[in-house]
């Protein structure tokens, strides 16, 4: 792993993180990849990437997240531990998991 420009280093990585805007059909065929933990925010629309900020109050983040249409809230620690999922829309959140369960939507 490259630890400077000109210098790599074996490192045993702990935790790596990545911010970034995709589709839920997207983010599903994905799923199936995605090893280690995961946070996710699902929004209505894109929101500004200022608004992702970690180091607001929890209060504040969520009060502004919500105000841009956050509706799904996911969160594994990492792989074989308890995720917690939290949503606004009941159907929907019941539709996702079916899709997931059922491989729909899944490549």
């Amino acid at each position: 792993m490259p630890v400077t420009p000109d210098h790599a280093a074996e490192l045993e990585v702990c935790s790596v993180r990545y911010d970034f805007q995709i589709g839920t059909e997207r983010f599903l065929n994905l799923v199936p990849y995605l090893t280690g933990g995961i946070e996710l925010a699902q929004f209505q629309n894109p929101i500004a990437p200022a608004l992702l900020r970690e180091d607001l109050p929890i209060e504040r983040r969520n009060h502004i997240w919500k105000a841009n249409g956050l509706f799904l809230k996911f969160r594994l620690p990492h792989e074989n531990e308890t995720a917690t999922v939290a949503c606004i829309d009941e159907s929907y959140l019941e539709e996702l998991i079916s899709r997931l369960a059922i491989g729909e939507g899944v490549s």
